[in-house]
C-alpha cells in the first residue's frame, strides 16, 4: 500500500480520536461530578489534567519521532492513548480519572506533531497542499460529532462510554498502521534538550492550567496567581536559551528587539 494512504489512514483516526474526545467528555463533566459527588470546580480537573499533560509532552515528541523513527513513536502513542482511554472508564474515584486523563494526555501530545511529521515526508513538496486538506477531517468533524455522541452515550448508557470509544478506533489505527506503515530510516536528531524540554514543557503547562483554572477560581487567587505568571516567565527563559545556544534542536530566530519565537529546525 502507498505510504501516502497508510499514513493518511492512521494519521486521520489518531486526530479524529484525539480531538474527539475533548469535546464528548466534555459533555461527560456533570454526569461524572455527580456520579463521583464532587464539586463543578473539582471536576473540571479532568478536563485540565489532560491539557496540561498535551502541553507538556508535545514539545518532546519531535526529537522521539526522529530518535526512534516515526512509525514507533506514532503507534506507541496511539497505544498510550488507547489504553489510558481504557482505564478512564474503569475509574471508580475523581483522582483516579485524573491520573488516567494525565496519562491520556502524554499519548494525544505525541500524536499530532509525529503524525503531521509523517504526513509531510509521505507527500512531495508540490502535493503538500493537498496534505494539509486531510486534516480538516478531523478537525471539521471530530468537534461537531462530539457533543452530540457523547450526550447520547450519557443519556443511553454510561458517562464511561465516552473514554471506551476511543478503544476501537484506537485498536483499528494500531493494527492497520502497524501493518502498512513503513519505519523510516532514523536520523540524527542530536542530544535531547533536557533543560529546553523542562523550561518550555513546564512554560506550556503552568499557563495552561492558569488559563483554565483562573475563571473558575478568580485570577488573583491561589492556585492561578502562583502559576500563571512562571509560565510566560519559562517560556521567555526557553527561547533565550535557544537563541544563545545555537546548537540546540530548536532556535529562535532573533530580531533587534529580542526573540521573535519563530523556532527553526537545527
Amino acid at each position: 500500500m502507498s505510504q501516502k494512504v497508510a499514513v493518511s489512514v492512521v494519521f486521520v483516526a489518531a486526530m479524529f480520536m484525539s480531538i474527539m474526545d475533548v469535546t464528548i467528555v466534555n459533555v461527560a463533566l456533570p454526569t461524572i461530578g455527580r456520579d463521583f459527588s464532587v464539586t463543578p470546580t473539582a471536576v473540571d480537573s479532568i478536563s485540565i489534567g489532560f491539557l496540561v499533560s498535551l502541553a507538556v509532552f508535545i514539545p518532546a515528541s519531535g526529537w522521539l519521532g526522529d530518535r526512534f523513527g516515526g512509525k514507533r513513536v506514532l503507534l506507541i502513542a496511539i497505544t498510550v492513548f488507547t489504553i489510558a482511554s481504557a482505564l478512564c472508564g474503569q475509574a471508580h474515584s475523581l483522582p483516579e480519572l485524573v491520573a488516567f486523563r494525565v496519562l491520556q494526555g502524554a499519548g494525544g501530545g505525541m500524536l499530532a506533531p509525529v503524525g503531521m511529521a509523517m504526513l509531510y515526508r509521505a507527500f512531495p513538496p508540490e502535493e503538500r497542499i493537498r496534505a494539509s486538506a486531510i486534516l480538516t477531517v478531523p478537525t471539521t468533524f471530530a468537534p461537531a460529532l462530539g457533543p452530540v455522541l457523547g450526550g447520547l452515550l450519557v443519556t443511553e448508557a454510561s458517562w464511561r462510554w465516552v473514554f471506551y470509544v476511543n478503544v476501537p478506533i484506537g485498536a483499528a489505527a494500531l493494527v492497520f498502521g502497524a501493518v502498512f506503515l513503513r519505519q523510516a530510516a532514523e536520523s540524527r536528531p542530536g542530544r535531547f534538550d533536557l533543560l529546553g524540554f523542562l523550561l518550555s514543557g513546564s512554560g506550556l503547562g503552568l499557563l495552561m492550567y492558569g488559563v483554565s483554572e483562573g475563571p473558575d477560581l478568580g485570577w488573583g487567587r491561589p492556585p492561578c496567581w502562583p502559576a500563571s505568571p512562571p509560565g510566560p516567565c519559562c517560556w521567555w527563559s526557553w527561547c533565550s536559551w535557544s537563541c544563545a545556544t545555537p546548537s540546540r534542536s530548536w532556535r529562535c530566530a532573533c530580531s533587534a528587539t529580542g526573540c521573535s519565537g519563530r523556532p527553526t529546525w537545527s
